[in-house]
């Protein structure tokens, strides 16, 4: 239902966005992932759609930083598609930060498979 994949996706939220904000990239890339992969499930439509753009873009990202990117975006995507309330949702954003090539794209695909 859409309710379920808005709670798994703001519960991923909560749980990446600390991961990432303390430089654990690789982390919350896993987090997102494995939410992604839940949320799916759970969706159809374009925010079913969405979900597996941005799961595409995170197994082809070149480091962990990219993939979790590419997922939050998807997220932001689709909670902004199911929620019915306007204006963005009250989970916390992880701030941009450098990082090294670190390839999670393996951990991706075994997340999501």
């Amino acid at each position: 239902s859409s309710a379920m994949s808005q709670h798994i996706l703001r519960d991923a939220i909560r749980q990446g966005a600390p991961l990432y904000n303390r430089g654990d990239f690789e982390g919350c890339a896993k987090v997102y992932a494995q939410a992604a992969a839940c949320a799916l499930e759970k969706t159809s439509g374009k925010a079913a759609q969405r979900l597996e753009s941005g799961i595409r873009e995170a197994a082809d990202s070149p480091s962990a930083d990219a993939a979790a990117w590419a997922l939050r975006f998807a997220f932001d995507d689709v909670l902004e598609q199911t929620s019915n309330a306007p204006g963005p949702s009250p989970v916390p954003s992880p701030t941009p930060a450098p990082s090294p090539a670190i390839s999670v794209t393996g951990e991706i695909r075994d997340a999501i498979s």
